[in-house]
C-alpha cells in the first residue's frame, strides 16, 4: 500500500462519523509514522509508552487507522511538514 493510498484510507476514516471497528484498516509502523510526520522508532516509542494504540507483536505490529486519527486529535500541534517528538 502506498502512502497516498494509506492518506485516502486515512482521510476516508475521519470524514465517517460513525466508524466501527470492522471498517478500520491497520497499517505498519513505517507507514504509520509517515501519516504521522514521525521517525519510525518514535511510532515504537509511542506505542511502548502505551500513547499510540496498536494489534500485533513484534515484527507484526500495526496501528489501527483510528487510533492515528485520535493521536492527530490529541496532538493537534502537530502539522504537515513538521517532525513531531515524543515525549
Amino acid at each position: 500500500m502506498t502512502v497516498e493510498e494509506i492518506e485516502v484510507v486515512v482521510a476516508a476514516t475521519m470524514r465517517a462519523k460513525h466508524s466501527s471497528v470492522l471498517d478500520d484498516q491497520c497499517v505498519s509502523v513505517p507507514d504509520a509514522a509517515k501519516l504521522l510526520n514521525l521517525h519510525a522508532d518514535t511510532v515504537h516509542i509511542l506505542i511502548r509508552d502505551g500513547k499510540l494504540g496498536h494489534v500485533g507483536k513484534g515484527k507484526l505490529i500495526r496501528v489501527r487507522t483510528s487510533q492515528i486519527e485520535r493521536y492527530f486529535a490529541e496532538h493537534s500541534d502537530l502539522k504537515a511538514g513538521s517532525r513531531g517528538i515524543a515525549a
